[in-house]
């Protein structure tokens, strides 16, 4: 995978999707829409050795609407949340992030942005397949840590094979509703308390992609994911060796 401007990289999106979010922020064009988050965790625990993996769980709510619980995929892995940390954030369409998102200023921000999207909507079926598909989203704009094992390698060149095979056919409304969730003012990755960049959406040509939530492939992955939890100091990026 190419680096697109030295930045490393984050997860995949959600399965509780409301209807009512998504007809205010599908189409090919929607709005910028402002909503305030609220950092849920990493809901089973996953990890890759250094890393907590997809998926991540944040609260969305616009302006005096019920908040809407959202599982999400993180692809900026080079700043940091807690858990239960709120901020604002720009629900961003892919042509919105392509202008103004946090990787507008690397070389190509559209393919990169579009990549993104496409991987966000592969599926997944347990914790190494769920490591590979992270890997393969942070190596968009950056690079992710190693592999732990030769089903994580192979199931990432697999993610990397089908995305190279599927770049000539992308169209800009194949994501037209996905969503990209930056904080606001905009902010340049790494910043000084810049909030980490999510992603979740349905993409346009039907493929929802499989947002749920696989279980840790061992009791020991769920239990340290839940101890992390419970100390509370958490990163996107999240260690599974430092709180």
């Amino acid at each position: 995978m190419k680096n697109r401007g030295g930045y490393k990289l984050k997860i995949s999106t959600s399965g509780i999707v409301l209807s009512a979010l998504f007809m205010a922020l599908s189409g090919a064009a929607h709005a910028e829409s402002l909503a305030t988050i609220t950092f849920l965790g990493a809901p089973t625990g996953a990890n890759d050795g250094s890393y907590f993996v997809l998926p991540y769980q944040i609260s969305i709510q616009e302006g005096s609407n019920e908040p809407v619980i959202q599982n999400v995929i993180c692809y900026d892995t080079h700043d940091e949340v807690s858990y239960g940390e709120t901020w604002s954030a720009d629900l961003l369409s892919l042509n919105e992030a392509v202008t103004s998102g946090y990787f507008s200023n690397t070389a190509d921000p559209l393919l990169g942005y579009e990549e993104v999207a496409w991987l966000s909507g592969q599926s997944y079926t347990d914790t190494d397949s769920a490591v590979a598909l992270q890997h393969a989203i942070w190596d968009v704009f950056g690079t992710a840590p190693a592999d732990q094992n030769s089903n994580q390698d192979n199931d990432l060149a697999a993610y990397e094979a089908a995305l190279t095979a599927a770049i000539p056919t992308f169209t800009t409304s194949e994501f037209s509703n996905t969503v990209f969730v930056e904080e606001v003012p905009p902010a340049e990755p790494g910043g000084d308390g810049t909030a980490q960049a999510f992603v979740f959406g349905v993409l346009g040509n039907g493929n929802n992609g499989n947002f749920g939530l696989p279980e840790p492939s061992t009791p020991i992955l769920a239990g340290s994911g839940l101890v992390l939890l419970a100390l509370g100091r958490l990163r996107s990026k999240f260690s599974s060796r430092r709180a």
